[in-house]
């Protein structure tokens, strides 16, 4: 066990590692698998553009920068020409091979743009679109996308909703109560919103009363879930024709749903039960509030598609479950319940989860908080620990193989 200790706060964090076996996993008290083999696999990945941008700055100058895309080959290069005026100019006296980026010093003129040309075997194998330029000031060297609306948001998901290959925005909103440690009511709903990545809004939610407002209650993930191209939303949702608040303003009745929504028209996909409450005092109080620690996340389970992982508990009961999405249905894979295991595994969770390859197999395996699950949704270890607020899966330790799990 190795401790390391925070100089500026004097906050313990707490690597644990242990080695690994042939066939087998050993796990000694208070100790960590974490060794992973080096694996190849065919992931599916989002089909972006160059990302090509231009920013104009006070002194003049333009700065050009653009994406290295997964399925590029080590030895792709650039080149980078500007278009003023009618006429092509070539800026790049030789390919670009060790950046992303390039400095346009020339000045004058209208109408400009700019092209990156991808190189790759001596030969030009992709031309970019028109840049999306911005001017910059001192203060101001970004993007500004306006809300429909006088409002913070909650949550922001960036991916490509409309398959043209530019990154658009999914935001919940408005902000909600930061930290739920002591429950309170909700003093609005919640609602989710689609922005094009040039600004517009394409459509809005409202989630309903049913859905209560805080940091851990109401989970979303954008991705693009069935590999269509296209990202869709996926979410915590309830009815919203009848309200089932008491008199308080818990939620602790009604139905509660997995759905998911076409990222492009917000209209509804696919929907199943999420995780059930049951008794609301088995997750840890009477008031809801852990019975509605929600997370979610995306694995890689087979090693190439993406799964729907959906989760209930934290601090007491846990609850997870790993779905697929195609053609429109969402099918699940399997579940797994703590109180199942022997002994059960209580408390373990953390505030959300982590999805990695930790056993070198070629696919995800989910960090729970002190707690894992394999691919198959059988138990792969479970600490003891109790629940942590920190943690961190990567790799840590060069002398190590593979990755670490950090405690904080």
């Amino acid at each position: 066990m190795i401790n390391l200790r925070s100089k500026s706060t004097e906050d313990s964090i707490h690597l644990f590692a242990a080695p690994v076996g042939l066939g087998c996993i050993t796990i000694p008290l208070l100790s960590l698998v974490a060794a992973v083999a080096t694996t190849t696999c065919s992931l599916a990945y989002e089909n972006l553009d160059r990302g090509v941008i231009a920013i104009n700055c006070p002194d003049g100058s333009t700065i050009l920068s653009w994406r290295f895309l997964s399925t590029d080959l080590p030895e792709t290069s650039f080149e980078v020409y500007k278009v003023q005026d009618g006429k092509k100019t070539k800026l790049t006296g030789q390919p670009l091979s060790k950046s992303c980026n390039f400095i346009d010093y020339t000045t004058g003129g209208t109408n400009v743009d700019y092209e990156v040309w991808t190189i790759a075997k001596g030969k030009v194998v992709e031309r970019s679109k028109p840049t999306y330029t911005v001017k910059a000031t001192p203060t101001n060297a970004f993007i500004r996308i306006p809300l429909a609306g006088g409002y913070v948001c909650d949550k922001v998901g960036i991916a490509d909703i409309d398959g043209d290959g530019k990154l658009d925005f999914v935001i919940k909103q408005p902000v909600s109560i930061t930290d739920p440690g002591v429950w309170r009511p909700s003093i609005t709903t919640f609602k989710v919103e689609a922005y094009s990545h040039g600004g517009k809004i394409l459509w809005r939610r409202d989630l309903g009363w049913n859905i209560e407002q805080g940091v851990w209650y109401s989970p979303m993930i954008v991705y693009d879930l069935d590999g269509d191209g296209r990202a869709e939303v996926a979410l915590k949702t309830a009815p919203v024709d009848v309200d089932y608040r008491d008199s308080l303003g818990h939620v602790l009745r009604g139905p509660e749903w997995l759905s998911v929504l076409d990222g492009l028209t917000g209209a509804e996909l696919a929907r199943v039960d999420w995780p059930p409450r049951g008794n609301i005092e088995d997750w840890g109080d009477s008031t809801g509030n852990r019975a509605s620690r929600n997370t979610m996340s995306i694995a890689y389970l087979d090693g190439k598609t993406p799964s729907l992982i959906v989760a209930r508990g934290t601090y007491t009961k846990m609850i997870v479950r790993a779905y697929k999405f195609k053609d429109r249905q969402l099918t699940l894979q399997w579940e797994w319940d703590g109180d199942n295991e022997n002994p059960p595994v209580r408390g373990q969770g953390m505030h959300g989860m982590h999805c990695a390859d930790v056993d070198g197999d070629g696919r995800d395996e989910i960090v729970l908080g002190a707690a894992a699950l394999d691919d198959n949704g059988k138990l792969l270890w479970n600490l003891g620990m109790g629940h942590p607020d920190i943690v961190y899966v990567t790799d840590v330790l060069a002398t190590n193989p593979g990755l670490e799990v950090v405690y904080g």
